[in-house]
């Protein structure tokens, strides 16, 4: 998202031991909107009203993408992209989120490069060491590029997607534009034949 970090909650139902997806709730407006001033700074827009979050309902965590919004001065060293993230997390406002439940992430714009770049950026491994440092994925994909990943919570799948790794906005006459990739698109069709959630 161009204004801040998407979030996404999700929780058991308290009648129903299965997941629910009427409480899977998109959560970005929320975490913008009922924040503390310091995270304002980091993710919001000046004066917007305080109010308190509980995170008592709260199961597990989903982030995606800009999870550290990395600043031109940090994209070409890789103590300015750790030194980017290690600030983002450690915000006060989330270190009970942080503590209590399970995270699963994917990155965006912000916490990879500048807006739009893809395979062919230059210090992509900054990025994705201190991405795979702060965001530990439950499976690493090996046969694939990047931060895709799977996990299963409750009897529900879910397969997280790399945007930047195999990102290509420039066209050539011998290939078209690309955001997932084609091996990235095989083995999402053969995990979705294979699971049985």
């Amino acid at each position: 998202n161009e204004d801040g970090f998407w979030l996404l909650t999700f929780r058991y139902s308290d009648l129903d031991p299965g997941f629910d997806f009427a409480d899977f709730n998109y959560a970005s407006t929320t975490i913008r909107a009922c924040t503390a001033q310091k995270l304002n700074r980091y993710f919001g827009p000046p004066g917007m009203e305080r109010c308190s979050l509980s995170w008592d309902a709260v199961k597990a965590w989903l982030w995606i993408g800009n999870t550290a919004h990395l600043r031109r001065s940090d994209f070409t060293t890789q103590s300015g992209v750790f030194k980017r993230y290690s600030t983002a997390r450690s915000i006060p406002e989330l270190a009970e989120l942080l503590a209590t439940v399970p995270h699963y992430a994917t990155w965006g714009d912000a916490d990879y490069s500048p807006n739009h770049a893809g395979r062919s950026y230059s210090f992509r491994s900054y990025s994705e060491s201190a991405f795979k440092a702060f965001w530990p994925q439950p499976v690493a994909v090996e046969s694939l590029d990047g931060i895709a990943t799977r996990f299963r919570y409750s009897d529900a799948e879910f397969f997280v997607l790399d945007v930047r790794s195999y990102r290509d906005d420039a066209p050539t006459s011998a290939r078209n534009r690309t955001i997932l990739g084609e091996a990235q698109i095989d083995w999402l069709r053969e995990e979705l034949i294979r699971s049985e959630a």
